[in-house]
């Protein structure tokens, strides 16, 4: 007989729990390579799920390049970017260079979709530091992340690109649903 315990835990075990295989998912997250270029500083290489920049420093973001670490059929990454006195960037195919280097031209936002017979699969996250207003709310698949015109700097950024079904885990609010077995 096989009885559904209802378990109340953190989003962070949950996610703990399904990176070490006890929850059969599927891949949760696809890793990301990104790139910013930053005044004064030069090109940061980084990964997904951290901030990419810097936070209070005055320095600008001036150039946004996305990757995929490894192929996933049918899934495509498009972005595009706001660049002062310039306006917005066409959207870009991942790999791109999206901004400029040693121009002095800040970014003032950006946004992320994705494309191909896969895309509905997945979804794409992302936030921005602006200068002056900090953190901004977290948003998603091909909203914008930033201002225009407003002269406000982009600073930092974060992206994950998750399988949905991750996210629907995510949704149960620490809410785990285990099976046991129980002998007759």
């Amino acid at each position: 007989m096989i009885n559904i315990k209802k378990t109340n835990v953190g989003v962070v075990s949950i996610f703990m729990l399904s990176t070490i295989g006890l929850i059969g998912c599927g891949e949760e997250k696809v890793p990301l390579d990104i790139s910013v270029h930053v005044a004064g500083y030069g090109d940061i290489d980084s990964t997904d799920g951290v901030w990419v920049g810097t936070k209070g420093e005055n320095k600008n973001l001036e150039l946004i390049n996305v990757e995929k670490f490894s192929d996933v059929d049918g899934l495509d990454i498009n972005y595009m970017c706001h660049i002062a006195g310039f306006g917005d960037s066409d959207w870009l195919v991942e790999g791109q260079d999206c901004g400029s280097r040693g121009q002095h031209r800040a970014l003032e936002g950006f946004a992320i979709r994705l494309s191909g017979p896969a895309a509905n699969q997945y979804t794409v996250e992302y936030n921005c530091h602006l200068a002056g207003l900090g953190d901004l709310q977290l948003v998603s698949d091909g909203v914008f992340c930033g201002t225009r015109g407003q002269g406000r700097r982009l600073e930092a950024i974060f992206i994950e690109l998750k399988e949905k079904s991750q996210i629907a885990l995510d949704e149960l609010s620490g809410t785990l649903y285990t099976e046991e077995l129980e002998e007759e």
